[in-house]
């Protein structure tokens, strides 16, 4: 158990700098911690591989002993080669997820059905000392294929058997229900096949040595990527193998030292590969050693977005009157890995705005009031809300931004004019942009749709105002005379 957790840790460790290996090429990759994303493709967060089931082909021989973890042995070890179908299949339940196009997380089952395995005797001669073999290990660490033989204490045995293993990775809905096509050839999951570090060998007391200058013979643990996995993968730095068949064959060529009790592994070398669709084959070849699968995620994409929505209450407006634009967004669901360092709202405000009274609002998706943790800082007309608050898992669902009290100035001959029905309008366009700063420190930003309003030519206020009491003056100096004209005339009629 502890070689296990040991070669996680340092699998995973080792996995922030890796070589890369394509179809026909091989190039390494430096300075960079993790393999590029294929933006194509919708990521599956790893979850976790507790939630596990064992189902054993009631024909193939096998049992399942409890040691800590769950072995999967041949409890009759045959004496000559021998080829079992269908022996046993490993299912996990809600190993991962994707997030779908409106944000939600949709949790994905996987099962690895290995489909065939031969067992053969690779020097001829059977050893009584082996009460079991085990051909499997299962725990919250993944999968371990193994190829190795235990006497009655469970004890580990240098075998003379050697394995030769083909395996299928299938996704299913969390119901157990196959992917529908189209959805399951826009995701992919990334596994991690570690400890790849027993290579052509002969056996002296507690010590591996090399032998053949290191050429890998049949079972030399290896591991083959037949189908169904993107045509990059990925070695990690160090990684000691024979890379064949167009680079889908890796080959160990390096043992584990061991110095008395105390193990002491060289090299655990490590093939990191991106299942691409529902299904998966491979192949796998050992002898005395394990291999351990593990669906991984060593980088955590903050998930696609849609372009948030801006709308403006009316659309035609007098100088002087007050604005209020609403920005609508969806934001994804993340969890404590893939949730945003960052989230920004920006709006970049037209001259004809006067933004010196802007009030702004923030709404979460139940309608609450959070524009507290929300901060607001300005440049020039650009007006930004950035997000302040403890967590960004928060910032789920559909979030609503109100900026409000921008007041419409005389726009300018810069701006663009429409004439409908006999009437002049000015245009005022006007977008907005939400930023996001994933785990990664990959970034996203994604537009609004433009919003325009219509400026009727008229005069402020202010201006109108004056007008007013100009027209009222003159009003006066016509209408007071003639008051008088009439008032006296009317007088003296009536004296008569």
């Amino acid at each position: 158990m502890k070689k296990i957790i040991l070669f996680i840790v340092i699998t995973l460790t080792l996995m922030l700098i890796p070589k890369v290996y394509a179809a026909s090429t091989v190039e390494e990759i430096s300075n960079i911690n993790i393999p590029p994303l294929l933006s194509e493709k919708k990521y599956v967060y790893f979850n976790n591989m507790d939630n596990y089931t064992i189902k054993i082909n009631d024909n193939a021989n096998f049992e399942v002993l409890d040691k800590g973890n769950s072995y999967i042995v041949i409890h009759n070890i045959p004496t000559s080669t021998k080829t079992y179908n269908n022996p046993f299949e490993v299912s996990w339940d809600k190993i991962g997820y994707y997030v779908d196009d409106n944000g939600n997380p949709v949790y994905l089952d996987a099962k690895l059905k290995v489909n065939k395995i031969i067992i053969k005797w690779t020097n001829g001669i059977s050893d009584s000392n082996y009460r079991y073999y085990s051909v499997g290990q299962v725990g919250s660490f993944g999968l371990e294929l193994i190829a190795r033989g235990y006497d009655n204490d469970f004890k580990n045995y240098n075998s003379d058997m050697g394995i030769h293993d083909y395996f299928t990775i299938t996704l299913y809905n969390d119901d157990g229900s196959e992917l529908n096509s189209d959805l399951a050839n826009s995701l992919y999951l990334q596994w991690s096949i570690s400890d790849l570090d027993m290579a052509d060998r002969t056996v002296t007391k507690n010590r591996r040595i090399y032998e053949n200058d290191g050429v890998p013979t049949e079972f030399s643990e290896s591991i083959k990527f037949d189908s169904g996995f993107d045509n990059k993968f990925y070695v990690i730095n160090d990684s000691v193998l024979k890379i064949t068949e167009n680079n889908t064959k890796y080959i160990a060529t390096e043992a584990t030292s061991y110095n008395s009790d105390v193990e002491k592994p060289l090299e655990f070398s490590t093939v990191v590969a991106y299942q691409t669709g529902a299904s998966a084959e491979a192949e796998w070849w050992g002898c005395e050693c394990g291999t351990t699968i593990v669906a991984v995620s060593n980088q955590y994409p903050y998930p696609t977005i849609n372009e948030p929505i801006k709308s403006v209450e009316g659309d035609i407006y007098k100088v002087g009157e007050k604005v209020e634009y609403t920005i609508n967004e969806t934001f994804p669901y993340t969890d404590s890995h893939s949730k945003a360092k960052s989230i920004e709202l920006s709006d970049s405000f037209d001259k004809a705005l006067n933004i010196s009274g802007l009030t702004y609002q923030v709404f979460d998706a139940n309608n609450k009031d959070v524009t507290s943790e929300w901060e607001k800082e300005v440049s020039g007309q650009n007006v930004t809300l950035k997000y302040i608050g403890e967590d960004t898992t928060t910032v789920y669902g559909n979030f609503t931004f109100k900026f409000s009290n921008l007041r419409v100035l005389n726009p300018d001959s810069s701006h663009e004019v429409k004439k409908e029905n006999g009437v002049e309008y000015k245009i005022i366009p006007n977008k907005a942009k939400v930023k996001i700063v994933g785990a990664n420190d990959d970034t996203t930003t994604k537009e609004t749709n433009i919003v325009k309003i219509r400026v009727t030519e008229i005069t402020n206020p202010q201006t109108g105002i004056k007008i007013t009491i100009i027209l009222g003056i003159l009003l006066a100096i016509i209408a007071i005379p003639t008051s008088i004209y009439y008032f006296i005339n009317n007088k003296k009629i009536h004296l008569k």
